[in-house]
């Protein structure tokens, strides 16, 4: 079954549920919980890849966000006053 299979939404593999999912490692790393962060993107990284491939730019650019994470160079963006 695929992630167009009529009557199938929002599955582990859908677009949209994982660009959620990435979306949600942001504010769990930025709230101090780094290993819920870390684990929720290598999940997502590893399911574009399998989904889309390891050259594609989701793929890519979940992976670059995961090696922010796991460095330490990501950092919420401040908030304004």
């Amino acid at each position: 079954m695929s992630p167009t299979t009529p009557g199938v939404f929002f599955g582990p593999v859908y677009p949209i549920t994982l660009s959620a999912q990435q979306l949600l490692s942001r504010p769990r790393t930025a709230l101090g919980h780094v290993d819920a962060g870390i684990e929720l993107m290598t999940d997502v990284v590893a399911r574009r890849e399998r989904g889309l491939g390891s050259e594609h730019p989701f793929t890519n650019a979940g992976r670059q966000l995961l090696s922010a994470f796991t460095s330490g160079e990501w950092r919420p963006p401040a908030a304004e006053a």
